[in-house]
């Protein structure tokens, strides 16, 4: 990314993080709503296994909306951005929660652009996360280096999660939820029938298991009811100039990974039912050899 579409992300991000609606702040699509940013939260939890002996890194922590949870979880977070306002607002709410106290911290960071020492400084962690960052990166050599950096600074054994990444295989494998079907009671039951049916990996093997799949049928049609009827009253996201993300592929990450030298093990997975940006993407959980 050339340096002026780099200063717009962060002055982007900066502005947004101003307001006192998080999702807006957290630069989500319009009418997401407060169930749905701690629905993020649970799933990354969950993916990344975080529990009370665990030492954390963020990358691109933002405000806070899944960092906060994270470090009411961890036994040591650090969140690193390159938004400085972002991070004021997110040190805000640390100190609400009363985790300002050495155990959780933010850091003003260019992951990518950072000297190498700088970057070597923070340590290693038990897990690291990056969520919807990744496709920020302006060439594939900045993405190398990025998901390098970020398993590098995973302990042997520690787990790392892209959370979020816009594949392009997938722009028309994961759409929205169709509306529910209208007429016989034999089409609705064959619906549920199919969202109820063993858990099945899509084109490039992101596998959803039953019970998301009712889920995302479910809180699929919940989530689009509330966009309409909160859309009103809704401030509109902020908006990043066309060039400022890259397009993915499951292709071009796994290229990345390879070139990090560093043994791993990894595995595509389905985000989260009825988290944002959900639709046309996927997380990539990857673990360090021991």
């Amino acid at each position: 990314m050339d340096s002026r579409a780099h200063a717009h992300v962060r002055d982007v991000h900066d502005q947004a993080a101003r307001d006192p609606n998080l999702a807006v702040a957290s630069v989500r699509p319009l009418g997401t709503t407060s169930f749905e940013l701690r629905l993020i939260g649970k799933d990354v939890l969950r993916k990344l296994d975080v529990d009370r002996d665990s030492s954390v890194l963020e990358i691109g922590c933002g405000v806070g909306v899944v960092g906060l949870p994270l470090a009411r979880r961890a036994r040591r977070y650090l969140g690193i951005d390159i938004a400085e306002t972002a991070l004021g607002v997110f040190e805000k709410r640390l100190a609400v929660a009363r985790l300002d106290d050495g155990r959780a911290s933010v850091r003003v960071l260019d992951f990518v652009a950072a000297p190498a020492a700088a970057v070597e400084w923070l340590g290693q962690f038990d897990r690291v996360l990056a969520y919807a960052v990744l496709h920020y990166v302006g060439t594939e050599t900045e993405g190398a280096a990025f998901v390098a950096r970020a398993i590098a600074a995973l302990k042997p054994g520690g787990k790392a999660l892209f959370g979020n990444l816009p594949l392009s295989e997938l722009a028309s494998e994961l759409r929205p939820p169709a509306a529910l079907p209208t007429g016989s009671l034999r089409r609705s039951v064959t619906v549920l029938r199919d969202a109820l049916g063993h858990g099945r990996p899509n084109a490039v093997g992101v596998v959803q298991t039953r019970r998301a799949r009712l889920a995302d049928l479910i809180f699929g049609r919940a989530r689009v009811w509330l966009q309409r009827f909160f859309s009103g009253a809704r401030t509109a996201p902020a908006s990043l100039p066309s060039g400022s993300t890259m397009e993915l592929s499951r292709q071009v990450v796994e290229e990345w990974l390879a070139k990090a030298s560093i043994a791993v093990d990894y595995r595509w997975l389905s985000p989260g039912a009825a988290t944002p940006l959900a639709h046309g993407r996927a997380d990539l959980l990857v673990i360090r050899d021991p």
